[in-house]
C-alpha cells in the first residue's frame, strides 16, 4: 500500500520519520506546500505496519478527509522523496524509522477495539488510491 507524509523541512529525520501518513498525495502536497520549505515522501508499507486502532478511530473522526494511515512505532521503512523544494533532495531514497510518537491520545485510540468488517471497508476504500 502506498503512503505519502509531507514535511515543512528542509531536512529529513530518518530516526523520526513520524507515525501520522496519508493515502492521498495531493493531502500531503497540499499540506505542506504553503512553506518554504518541503518535502512530500513516499513509501509502500505491509498492511502489518499500520496501527489499525488509531488508522481506523481516525477514519470514522472528524479528520476522515485526510485519509490518514498511522504507522506502527519504530519500524523500518523504505521510502523515497517525491516532491521537495530542497535541490539536493530530489532523487532521495533510504530507509529510515517511523520513531517513537506515541502520546496519550495515541495509547487511548490504539485500544478502542474494532471488528474485522470495519476494517475490510477501510481496506476497500484504500485500495481506490
Amino acid at each position: 500500500m502506498k503512503v505519502y507524509r509531507g514535511l515543512k523541512s528542509s531536512k529529513i529525520n530518518e530516526k523520526s520519520l513520524g507515525l501520522s501518513w496519508t493515502l492521498d498525495e495531493s493531502f500531503a502536497e497540499n499540506h505542506v506546500n504553503d512553506s518554504d520549505d518541503f518535502i512530500v515522501i513516499e513509501s509502500n508499507i505491509d498492511e502489518d505496519c499500520i496501527n489499525w486502532g488509531i488508522t481506523l478511530a481516525q477514519s470514522i473522526g472528524e479528520y476522515k478527509h485526510e485519509y490518514e494511515v498511522f504507522l506502527e512505532c519504530n519500524i523500518e521503512i523504505k521510502f523515497n522523496v517525491l516532491y521537495t523544494t530542497v535541490e539536493e533532495l530530489e532523487e532521495y531514497y533510504c530507509i529510515g524509522n517511523t520513531g517513537d510518537g506515541r502520546n496519550s491520545f495515541d495509547e487511548t485510540l490504539s485500544e478502542i477495539v474494532f471488528n474485522d468488517e470495519m476494517k475490510k471497508e477501510w481496506l476497500k476504500m484504500a485500495n481506490k488510491f
